[in-house]
Formats: structure tokens, C-alpha cells, sequence
């Protein structure tokens, strides 16, 4: 699906494709334990994401696509990062975001 959005958009296939296999990555990380797995990690938690632990998964996913498969691509883990809570995007190069009401919309 990320690739259909990516060429409708005319945005980057390739980097759409690995942000669509890796932004769930960390969800093998039961919620119980993903606040402490974050912390491990020195990722920065708000208080949002301590009383809703499921969305920290996103900024876990930008760290394991980061150091455990290398990705360095900016616009790939920027789009990790904030596919459940969002952010402003300059451009459509990744525009692929969470939408509650069905599994991907376009910013």
C-alpha cells in the first residue's frame, strides 16, 4: 500500500516501501514493557506516552529501523516516528499517516 500512495503522490517508492515494512517493527514489544524498552533506548517519553504506552511503539520502530537495520534515510524515519501521533510534513516525499477510521490516509 505504501508503494500505491508513494507513486499516486509521486513521492519515493523505495523509501516508502521500507517505512511501510518497518514502522510497526517494535510492536513484538508487549505495551507493559515499552515504556522501560524506551527509556533503555534514551528515547525521550511524554507524559501522553507513559499514560498510553502503545504510542511509543513509533519512536521505538524509528530506533530498531535506525541501528538494527541501518536505516539512515531522514524522511524514512521521520515517517516512523510520527505515523500514530503525527506531524506537520514540508512535502509529500513519505505521505503516508495514521488515520483511526481506516489503516493509512494522506497528510
Amino acid at each position: 500500500m505504501a508503494e500505491k500512495l508513494a507513486e499516486q503522490f509521486d513521492s519515493d517508492k523505495v523509501a516508502a516501501f521500507n517505512a511501510g515494512l518497518l514502522h510497526d517493527i517494535s510492536g513484538i514489544i508487549p505495551n507493559s514493557k515499552r515504556i522501560s524498552f524506551a527509556e533503555d533506548l534514551g528515547i525521550t517519553i511524554l507524559p501522553e506516552e507513559r499514560m498510553f504506552p502503545m504510542i511509543i511503539h513509533q519512536k521505538i520502530s524509528r530506533v530498531i529501523a535506525n541501528e538494527v537495520f541501518n536505516i539512515d534515510n531522514q524522511q524514512i524515519l521521520s515517517a516512523i516516528e510520527c505515523h500514530t501521533t503525527l506531524k506537520g510534513m514540508g512535502s509529500n516525499t513519505i505521505p503516508l499517516t495514521y488515520n483511526p477510521t481506516s489503516d493509512y490516509s494522506i497528510n
